[in-house]
């Protein structure tokens, strides 16, 4: 029932002994007490405990419960209570009983709140939990550090990317400056490094995969380093819309300002580069803008980046991605490219990145054109440093000026989950390629053993299992690339193993027509002792007689005939064999050739 003079939804505490009734504060449910029901219990988790115990069972603190005194943490608890409610539909302590319910406040763990719904975002879950920790000290110290909390778990990665977007496509020309000024110092090493690999490589035998891992390895470090740089002046930029209410910077000041730190960051990022574990990497994200908004460096700065990452961990779980997605997807793309088009193509761009050349130039530089996809995330990394501060009650983020909104719908979730994959696809494409270059597969090690002429090599890797019959690129069989190189040890033991005589390359040529045309008499005649065919054209018509003709070879004109060569097709010119011997003035073997 309603007691008179009080609001419905007020706690209503009665004191057993005077009577005395006293409203303490407000729960969601109706305060049922009276001054005649001091000796009994009401055993609703929903409804205020009548007695020593002062409060709502299900929304009481674990101090309140044990009768200790309290302080605004316990307020902070109660209201963590309440937003568990209000995203699950359910308190997460409710005994069928009130010892029970106390007992629950006292030692159990919540539930998972995301296992009672899944859709509540990881940061806002893990906040209403770190509220509802039973050791006070461990919570948001007052109800509205743990609102300011609440809100930006709520929010999550959207609101930082959003309004960093948001301040970049509105200054598009002063953080392109900002983009390139912060690149120059690492494409000015970049070119360096690639200098001292030509001169490696000219000096030592330098292998494909080795050189390509170096460049693959420089260009994300030094991209990554560049994105670092890119921060400090965001953050500086951002500092200065701040203090004059407008998105206007002084440029002297603020590279005055950039110079004045730079060496800090360099010393800060030569310290934390041992720090490689996935953990590390987390935590020491956010040290450019804290040398660059609290003046640290060194140690300092890396213990300091990881206090600030604590406070808003799943965020910065986010924002690493598009802080080191940008580098590797830049650093990635080539040697990926290349390991899907075919191994040779890898040992190409090895070639290229040794030497001096305008591809191998283009390599080098065009990382550091892709890493512009980083602009619009840089002040991004200044945002989430205030956001950190104030989740660690320290202070508010500073008013920055009005912004219009431009762009469509911000889909974080969907650029998160692009950030994660397209790197991943593009390493585990490239360590493919970078294996095969470090141990290529039988078929090119055949390959490579036939072009460098080592017929037993040729043997070996046939006896290992390499396919006599495994077209490259261009359609050439071991056979034809035997041929080709002169390779006749390798050639007549293919045969000898049953290579296909009549294969055909991506111009319809076929052994025969190979051996004929580069006047490889021998191999061309134990060709046609084994079945090859003599009249198999090319696509332009012509046929291994008509090479021979050609030639001039009028013994393997005559072993053709033998054969069953027909001298009578034309070319694409509308030439026959004959013709072809007459133009080049070989009488002879016109005359073998006359119908």
């Amino acid at each position: 029932m309603a007691l008179p003079g009080f609001a419905e939804g007020e706690t209503v505490a009665v004191a057993p002994d005077a009577g005395e009734t006293r409203v303490l504060g407000a729960v969601p449910s109706r305060a049922l007490a009276t001054p005649g029901t001091t000796s009994a219990y009401l055993t609703s988790a929903y409804q205020t405990l009548a007695g020593s115990l002062l409060g709502t069972p299900a929304y009481m603190s674990p101090e309140q419960c044990r009768g200790d005194d309290i302080d605004g943490r316990s307020d902070v608890y109660s209201l963590a209570v309440i937003t568990y409610q209000m995203l699950t539909g359910g308190v997460p302590f409710a005994g069928a009983s009130l010892p029970e319910t106390i007992r629950m406040h006292l030692s159990d763990a919540p539930p998972p709140l995301q296992a009672k719904a899944p859709s509540v975002a990881p940061a806002l879950a893990a906040v209403v939990l770190q509220g509802l920790e039973k050791d006070p000290a461990r919570r948001p110290a007052t109800a509205g550090l743990f609102a300011a909390r609440a809100r930006i778990g709520a929010e999550g990665e959207a609101r930082p990317l959003r309004q960093s977007k948001d301040i970049v496509n509105n200054n598009v020309g002063l953080f392109l400056r900002l983009t390139v000024a912060a690149m120059l110092l690492p494409l000015a090493v970049l070119v360096i490094a690639r200098l001292g690999l030509i001169a490696l490589a000219g000096s030592i035998d330098l292998p494909p995969a080795a050189a390509i891992a170096a460049v693959i390895v420089a260009s994300a470090g030094l991209v990554h380093f560049g994105a670092q740089l890119y921060e400090v002046l965001s953050l500086l930029a951002l500092r200065q819309f701040a203090a004059s209410g407008e998105y206007r910077v002084d440029a002297r000041r603020l590279a005055g300002d950039a110079l004045r730190l730079f060496p800090r960051v360099l010393a800060t990022k030569l310290r934390g580069l041992p720090r490689l574990l996935p953990r590390a990497l987390v935590e020491d994200q956010l040290w450019p803008v804290v040398i660059a908004a609290e003046g640290l460096s060194g140690r300092a700065a890396l213990r300091r980046s990881a206090e600030l990452v604590g406070a808003v961990r799943p965020l910065a779980k986010a924002a690493l991605l598009r802080h080191v997605g940008p580098a590797w997807i830049a650093a990635l793309m080539y040697p990926a490219l290349f390991t899907l088009i075919d191994t040779e193509a890898l040992v190409e761009l090895a070639r290229a990145l040794t030497t001096h050349g305008t591809f191998g130039w283009l390599v080098t530089v065009y990382p550091v054109v892709l890493s512009m996809l980083y602009m619009v995330y840089g002040p991004a990394r200044g945002l989430l440093y205030w956001t950190a501060r104030q989740c660690l009650g320290e202070a508010e983020p500073p008013d920055l000026p009005e912004v219009g909104r431009r762009g469509g719908r911000q889909r974080p979730a969907l650029a998160t989950l692009t950030w994660w994959g397209v790197p991943l696809v593009l390493a585990a494409v490239a360590a493919v390629g970078l294996y095969r270059l470090a141990r290529p597969p039988l078929g090119d090690q055949l390959e490579k053993a036939i072009r460098e002429g080592r017929g037993a090599g040729v043997e070996r890797l046939v006896a290992q299992g390499a396919p006599v019959d495994d077209a490259e690129i261009g359609g050439a069989t071991p056979l034809m690339q035997a041929i080709v190189a002169g390779n006749r040890r390798a050639a007549e033991f293919l045969v000898a193993r049953g290579a296909r005589l009549d294969a055909r390359d991506k111009r319809q040529a076929t052994p025969l027509r190979h051996a004929v045309a580069r006047g490889q008499a021998d191999i061309a005649r134990l060709l046609l002792e084994r079945g090859a065919d003599p009249n198999l054209a090319d696509e332009t018509g012509a046929t291994p007689l008509m090479a021979a003709a050609l030639r001039g070879d009028a013994a393997l004109v005559q072993a053709l005939l033998d054969k069953g060569a027909d001298p009578a097709p034309r070319d694409r010119e509308g030439h026959t064999a004959r013709d072809l011997a007459l133009q080049e003035g070989h009488a002879d073997v016109a005359a073998l050739l006359r119908p």
